[in-house]
Protein backbone atom coordinates (compact mmCIF):
# COMPACT_ATOMS: atom_id res chain seq x y z
CA UNK A 1 0.00 0.00 0.00
CA UNK A 2 2.61 2.49 1.07
CA UNK A 3 4.43 1.74 -2.38
CA UNK A 4 1.60 2.21 -4.10
CA UNK A 5 0.98 5.44 -2.66
CA UNK A 6 4.46 6.58 -4.09
CA UNK A 7 3.77 5.09 -6.70
CA UNK A 8 1.21 6.69 -7.65
CA UNK A 9 1.84 9.91 -6.92
CA UNK A 10 4.38 9.97 -9.51
CA UNK A 11 2.42 8.92 -12.50
CA UNK A 12 1.96 10.70 -14.89
CA UNK A 13 -1.70 9.85 -16.54
CA UNK A 14 -3.05 11.95 -13.52
CA UNK A 15 -6.15 9.37 -12.69
CA UNK A 16 -7.58 7.91 -10.09
CA UNK A 17 -8.05 4.68 -8.21
CA UNK A 18 -10.97 2.01 -8.77
CA UNK A 19 -11.13 -1.17 -6.63
CA UNK A 20 -12.06 -4.56 -7.12
CA UNK A 21 -13.77 -6.67 -4.65
CA UNK A 22 -13.72 -10.45 -3.79
CA UNK A 23 -16.22 -12.69 -5.12
CA UNK A 24 -18.66 -13.45 -1.56
CA UNK A 25 -22.62 -13.69 -0.27
CA UNK A 26 -24.92 -10.66 0.19
CA UNK A 27 -25.70 -10.36 3.57
CA UNK A 28 -29.26 -9.40 4.42
CA UNK A 29 -31.26 -6.55 5.49
CA UNK A 30 -29.14 -4.31 7.84
CA UNK A 31 -25.73 -6.91 7.95
CA UNK A 32 -22.55 -6.26 6.77
CA UNK A 33 -22.41 -5.40 2.49
CA UNK A 34 -21.11 -8.50 0.77
CA UNK A 35 -18.38 -8.16 -1.56
CA UNK A 36 -18.11 -8.05 -5.16
CA UNK A 37 -20.62 -10.16 -7.96
CA UNK A 38 -21.67 -8.04 -10.95
CA UNK A 39 -23.61 -5.53 -11.07
CA UNK A 40 -27.79 -5.19 -10.57
CA UNK A 41 -30.15 -4.69 -13.33
CA UNK A 42 -29.34 -2.36 -15.93
CA UNK A 43 -25.56 -2.91 -15.37
CA UNK A 44 -22.71 -0.48 -16.03
CA UNK A 45 -23.67 1.40 -18.81
CA UNK A 46 -20.84 3.27 -20.86
CA UNK A 47 -20.83 6.92 -22.43
CA UNK A 48 -24.39 8.03 -23.32
CA UNK A 49 -25.90 4.53 -22.30
CA UNK A 50 -29.23 3.85 -20.13
CA UNK A 51 -29.32 4.64 -16.60
CA UNK A 52 -28.31 2.21 -14.30
CA UNK A 53 -30.09 1.28 -10.57
CA UNK A 54 -30.63 3.91 -8.76
CA UNK A 55 -33.15 6.14 -11.17
CA UNK A 56 -30.21 8.64 -12.36
CA UNK A 57 -31.57 10.60 -15.42
CA UNK A 58 -29.66 10.26 -18.32
CA UNK A 59 -27.55 12.93 -18.26
CA UNK A 60 -25.78 11.28 -15.02
CA UNK A 61 -26.08 7.72 -15.16
CA UNK A 62 -23.65 6.78 -12.90
CA UNK A 63 -26.03 8.79 -10.13
CA UNK A 64 -26.26 9.15 -7.69
CA UNK A 65 -22.27 10.13 -7.78
CA UNK A 66 -19.59 12.21 -6.02
CA UNK A 67 -16.33 12.73 -6.04
CA UNK A 68 -13.56 12.10 -2.94
CA UNK A 69 -12.27 15.77 -2.13
CA UNK A 70 -11.22 14.56 1.45
CA UNK A 71 -8.61 11.90 1.96
CA UNK A 72 -6.38 11.05 5.39
CA UNK A 73 -5.23 9.23 7.92
CA UNK A 74 -6.43 9.98 11.56
CA UNK A 75 -4.90 13.44 13.34
CA UNK A 76 -4.03 11.67 16.62
CA UNK A 77 -5.44 9.43 18.80
CA UNK A 78 -8.85 11.00 19.34
CA UNK A 79 -9.32 11.13 15.66
CA UNK A 80 -8.28 7.22 15.55
CA UNK A 81 -10.97 5.98 17.90
CA UNK A 82 -13.77 7.09 14.95
CA UNK A 83 -12.28 4.19 12.75
CA UNK A 84 -14.17 1.36 12.85
CA UNK A 85 -11.18 -1.45 13.93
CA UNK A 86 -8.97 -2.98 16.13
CA UNK A 87 -5.00 -2.32 16.52
CA UNK A 88 -3.43 0.80 16.66
CA UNK A 89 -6.65 1.83 14.81
CA UNK A 90 -4.44 2.93 11.61
CA UNK A 91 -2.09 5.04 13.76
CA UNK A 92 1.12 3.16 12.94
CA UNK A 93 0.17 3.10 9.09
CA UNK A 94 -0.08 7.25 9.46
CA UNK A 95 3.28 7.27 11.62
CA UNK A 96 4.36 5.50 8.49
CA UNK A 97 3.25 7.86 5.92
CA UNK A 98 4.60 10.84 7.99
CA UNK A 99 8.28 9.08 7.80
CA UNK A 100 8.26 8.52 4.23
CA UNK A 101 6.27 12.36 3.92
CA UNK A 102 3.73 11.17 1.77
CA UNK A 103 0.11 13.61 1.46
CA UNK A 104 -3.18 11.74 0.63
CA UNK A 105 -4.74 15.10 1.15
CA UNK A 106 -2.75 16.83 -1.63
CA UNK A 107 -3.13 13.62 -4.15
CA UNK A 108 -7.35 14.62 -4.31
CA UNK A 109 -6.68 18.01 -4.10
CA UNK A 110 -5.57 20.60 -7.36
CA UNK A 111 -2.37 21.68 -7.38
CA UNK A 112 -1.24 25.09 -8.42
CA UNK A 113 -2.05 24.39 -11.98
CA UNK A 114 -5.69 23.30 -11.45
CA UNK A 115 -5.18 19.64 -11.66
CA UNK A 116 -5.79 16.43 -9.46
CA UNK A 117 -3.39 14.00 -9.59
CA UNK A 118 -5.96 11.01 -8.33
CA UNK A 119 -9.63 10.93 -8.77
CA UNK A 120 -11.90 8.95 -6.84
CA UNK A 121 -15.55 8.92 -7.82
CA UNK A 122 -18.11 6.61 -6.13
CA UNK A 123 -21.76 5.76 -6.93
CA UNK A 124 -24.25 5.09 -4.44
CA UNK A 125 -26.45 3.05 -6.56
CA UNK A 126 -29.85 2.91 -4.96
CA UNK A 127 -29.40 6.04 -2.70
CA UNK A 128 -31.73 7.16 -1.07
CA UNK A 129 -33.14 3.28 -0.55
CA UNK A 130 -31.71 1.47 1.96
CA UNK A 131 -29.93 -0.59 1.72
CA UNK A 132 -27.42 0.90 -1.16
CA UNK A 133 -24.48 -0.32 -3.18
CA UNK A 134 -21.23 1.43 -3.22
CA UNK A 135 -19.18 1.65 -5.93
CA UNK A 136 -15.44 3.20 -6.89
CA UNK A 137 -14.26 4.46 -9.79
CA UNK A 138 -11.21 5.60 -11.12
CA UNK A 139 -11.81 8.97 -12.70
CA UNK A 140 -10.62 12.06 -14.77
CA UNK A 141 -11.52 15.56 -15.05
CA UNK A 142 -13.35 16.13 -18.49
CA UNK A 143 -15.70 19.66 -20.11
CA UNK A 144 -18.67 18.18 -18.99
CA UNK A 145 -17.76 16.74 -15.54
CA UNK A 146 -15.57 13.61 -14.02
CA UNK A 147 -15.85 10.48 -16.70
CA UNK A 148 -14.55 7.25 -15.69
CA UNK A 149 -11.64 5.53 -16.70
CA UNK A 150 -12.56 2.32 -18.88
CA UNK A 151 -10.07 0.41 -16.38
CA UNK A 152 -12.46 0.82 -13.45
CA UNK A 153 -14.87 -1.85 -14.94
CA UNK A 154 -14.07 -5.79 -15.40
CA UNK A 155 -12.08 -5.91 -18.57
CA UNK A 156 -11.76 -2.02 -19.25
CA UNK A 157 -15.64 -2.74 -20.49
CA UNK A 158 -18.52 -0.74 -18.88
CA UNK A 159 -21.06 -3.23 -19.99
CA UNK A 160 -19.23 -5.93 -17.41
CA UNK A 161 -19.96 -3.09 -14.83
CA UNK A 162 -17.53 -1.88 -12.38
CA UNK A 163 -14.30 -3.58 -10.89
CA UNK A 164 -14.94 -1.74 -7.09
CA UNK A 165 -18.44 -2.37 -5.54
CA UNK A 166 -19.05 -2.62 -2.65
CA UNK A 167 -23.17 -4.00 -1.80
CA UNK A 168 -25.19 -3.88 1.42
CA UNK A 169 -24.63 -0.65 3.35
CA UNK A 170 -27.61 0.65 5.63
CA UNK A 171 -28.51 3.97 6.39
CA UNK A 172 -30.62 5.73 8.86
CA UNK A 173 -30.43 9.15 10.36
CA UNK A 174 -28.06 10.53 7.98
CA UNK A 175 -25.26 7.58 8.57
CA UNK A 176 -24.07 4.73 7.16
CA UNK A 177 -22.51 1.59 8.34
CA UNK A 178 -21.40 -1.99 6.18
CA UNK A 179 -18.45 -4.52 6.55
CA UNK A 180 -16.73 -6.63 7.30
CA UNK A 181 -16.30 -7.90 4.00
CA UNK A 182 -12.63 -9.01 1.71
CA UNK A 183 -12.31 -5.77 -0.60
CA UNK A 184 -9.37 -5.38 -3.11
CA UNK A 185 -8.60 -1.96 -4.57
CA UNK A 186 -6.64 -1.81 -7.86
CA UNK A 187 -4.41 0.81 -7.97
CA UNK A 188 -3.63 2.31 -11.76
CA UNK A 189 0.51 2.28 -11.72
CA UNK A 190 1.35 4.03 -15.12
CA UNK A 191 -0.03 1.78 -18.04
CA UNK A 192 -0.30 -1.58 -15.47
CA UNK A 193 -2.34 -2.22 -12.60
CA UNK A 194 -1.31 -3.57 -8.45
CA UNK A 195 -4.06 -5.23 -6.42
CA UNK A 196 -3.96 -4.62 -2.86
CA UNK A 197 -6.11 -6.13 -0.63
CA UNK A 198 -7.76 -5.39 2.59
CA UNK A 199 -9.26 -7.99 4.83
CA UNK A 200 -12.04 -7.11 7.42
CA UNK A 201 -13.23 -3.75 5.53
CA UNK A 202 -15.81 -1.71 7.39
CA UNK A 203 -16.65 1.51 6.32
CA UNK A 204 -19.28 4.11 8.11
CA UNK A 205 -20.13 7.81 8.33
CA UNK A 206 -22.33 10.40 7.37
CA UNK A 207 -24.07 10.35 4.01
CA UNK A 208 -26.83 12.65 2.98
CA UNK A 209 -28.44 13.48 -0.52
CA UNK A 210 -27.39 16.45 -2.24
CA UNK A 211 -28.74 17.97 -6.49
CA UNK A 212 -28.92 14.91 -8.21
CA UNK A 213 -25.33 13.21 -6.30
CA UNK A 214 -25.02 12.57 -2.82
CA UNK A 215 -22.02 13.92 -0.05
CA UNK A 216 -20.16 12.85 3.12
CA UNK A 217 -18.45 15.48 5.47
CA UNK A 218 -16.57 12.82 7.38
CA UNK A 219 -16.25 8.90 6.33
CA UNK A 220 -13.93 6.14 7.83
CA UNK A 221 -12.76 3.57 5.75
CA UNK A 222 -11.05 1.09 7.84
CA UNK A 223 -9.45 -2.69 6.66
CA UNK A 224 -6.03 -4.78 7.70
CA UNK A 225 -3.22 -5.50 5.59
CA UNK A 226 -1.96 -8.52 6.48
CA UNK A 227 1.51 -10.52 5.92
CA UNK A 228 0.80 -12.16 3.01
CA UNK A 229 -1.00 -9.00 1.15
CA UNK A 230 2.23 -6.47 2.27
CA UNK A 231 4.49 -9.69 0.40
CA UNK A 232 2.31 -9.96 -2.49
CA UNK A 233 2.54 -6.19 -3.07
CA UNK A 234 6.41 -5.99 -2.79
CA UNK A 235 6.42 -9.24 -5.35
CA UNK A 236 3.81 -6.81 -7.72
CA UNK A 237 5.81 -3.93 -7.75
CA UNK A 238 9.19 -5.08 -8.30
CA UNK A 239 7.40 -7.04 -11.52
CA UNK A 240 6.03 -3.57 -11.76
CA UNK A 241 9.53 -1.96 -11.34
CA UNK A 242 11.57 -4.30 -13.67
CA UNK A 243 9.43 -4.02 -16.80
CA UNK A 244 9.74 -2.77 -20.19
CA UNK A 245 7.68 0.85 -19.03
CA UNK A 246 8.24 1.47 -15.23
CA UNK A 247 7.08 4.11 -13.01
CA UNK A 248 9.47 7.33 -12.62
CA UNK A 249 9.60 7.21 -8.71
CA UNK A 250 10.44 2.95 -9.30
CA UNK A 251 14.12 5.04 -8.76
CA UNK A 252 13.14 6.07 -5.82
CA UNK A 253 11.81 2.81 -4.28
CA UNK A 254 15.39 0.92 -5.67
CA UNK A 255 16.45 0.39 -3.11
CA UNK A 256 13.86 -0.92 -0.72
CA UNK A 257 12.52 -3.21 -3.56
CA UNK A 258 16.22 -4.22 -4.11
CA UNK A 259 16.30 -5.89 -0.37
CA UNK A 260 15.45 -9.63 -0.05
CA UNK A 261 13.96 -8.51 3.20
CA UNK A 262 11.50 -5.56 1.82
CA UNK A 263 8.39 -6.72 3.23
CA UNK A 264 9.87 -6.66 6.81
CA UNK A 265 11.29 -3.27 6.67
CA UNK A 266 7.86 -2.32 5.47
CA UNK A 267 6.49 -3.16 8.46
CA UNK A 268 9.25 -2.45 10.47
CA UNK A 269 8.60 1.07 9.40
CA UNK A 270 4.84 0.99 9.66
CA UNK A 271 5.63 -0.20 13.58
CA UNK A 272 5.18 -3.73 13.28
CA UNK A 273 1.82 -5.66 12.76
CA UNK A 274 -0.92 -4.59 15.30
CA UNK A 275 -3.68 -7.17 14.87
CA UNK A 276 -4.83 -10.33 13.84
CA UNK A 277 -6.45 -11.26 11.11
CA UNK A 278 -7.48 -15.04 10.53
CA UNK A 279 -10.16 -16.15 8.12
CA UNK A 280 -11.03 -12.74 7.34
CA UNK A 281 -11.77 -11.73 11.24
CA UNK A 282 -10.02 -9.36 12.76
CA UNK A 283 -8.92 -9.84 16.44
CA UNK A 284 -6.76 -8.38 19.20
CA UNK A 285 -3.19 -9.69 19.44
CA UNK A 286 -0.09 -9.56 21.38
CA UNK A 287 3.63 -10.85 19.86
CA UNK A 288 3.71 -13.48 17.34
CA UNK A 289 0.12 -13.79 16.89
CA UNK A 290 0.46 -10.07 15.41
CA UNK A 291 -0.15 -10.97 11.37
CA UNK A 292 -1.66 -7.83 10.17
CA UNK A 293 -1.15 -3.97 10.18
CA UNK A 294 -4.23 -1.85 10.61
CA UNK A 295 -4.96 0.97 7.96
CA UNK A 296 -7.73 3.60 8.51
CA UNK A 297 -8.43 6.59 5.97
CA UNK A 298 -10.95 9.39 6.77
CA UNK A 299 -12.73 10.50 3.19
CA UNK A 300 -15.27 13.28 2.58
CA UNK A 301 -16.72 13.38 -1.08
CA UNK A 302 -18.81 16.36 -2.95
CA UNK A 303 -21.29 15.63 -4.99
CA UNK A 304 -20.44 15.61 -8.62
CA UNK A 305 -21.46 14.86 -12.69
CA UNK A 306 -20.63 11.46 -14.24
CA UNK A 307 -21.94 11.66 -17.81
CA UNK A 308 -20.21 8.88 -19.01
CA UNK A 309 -16.48 6.97 -19.85
CA UNK A 310 -13.59 8.46 -21.15
CA UNK A 311 -12.73 7.61 -24.61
Amino acid sequence: MVLGLLLAAGCDDGGGGGGAADTGPAPGMGGAPGAGGAPGAGGAPGAGGDPGMGGAPAADPYGPSARVTRFGVPADATEAANCPGLGTQGQNFASLLALLQTDLQALVDRDEMGLISVVLLLQAEGFPGSPFDLNVFLGDEANDGFRIDPRAFVGGDPQNGPQGRLTGFTHADGTFEGGPVTFTYTMPIGTSVVDVRFDAFRAQGDIRAEGQGFAMSEAWLAGYLTSDTVEALVQAFRGLCASDDPPSTCAAAATLLDNENAADVVVALAGGYDAQVTGGADAACQGDTCNAISVCIRVGAEPVTIPGVLP
